[in-house]
């Protein structure tokens, strides 16, 4: 993933062996304060990029959720990595990794 304007663009994904998954979204650019590797991204930016690109605020997510996860963001500053609880998707969750 990299961050493209306040999207995320997925560039590669791998498919588990699990009956039960996530299809690949390669290509695709959803919102990135709703995705974990997104969240992720967004952690590493200082609070004036942030602001740039959501001059208006943070939207809510998908899910009807608050919108920007400080708590999930702020582990990402600390640890790497954030989180998406049914934010992108309903029914899904992901954890996602910035040192890969």
């Amino acid at each position: 993933m990299v961050l493209d304007g306040n999207g995320v663009r997925f560039l590669d994904g791998v498919e588990g062996p699990q009956v039960l998954r996530v299809s690949s979204r390669i290509g695709t650019l959803p919102p990135a304060h709703v995705t974990s590797g997104g969240k992720a991204l967004l952690a590493e930016l200082t609070p004036e990029k942030i602001r740039a690109l959501y001059p208006s605020g943070l939207p809510g997510a998908v899910s009807g959720k608050a919108g920007f996860d400080r708590l999930s963001c702020g582990t990402g500053l600390r640890a790497g990595y954030a989180y998406n609880l049914q934010q992108s998707e309903r029914g899904v969750s992901a954890v996602g990794d910035v040192r890969a």
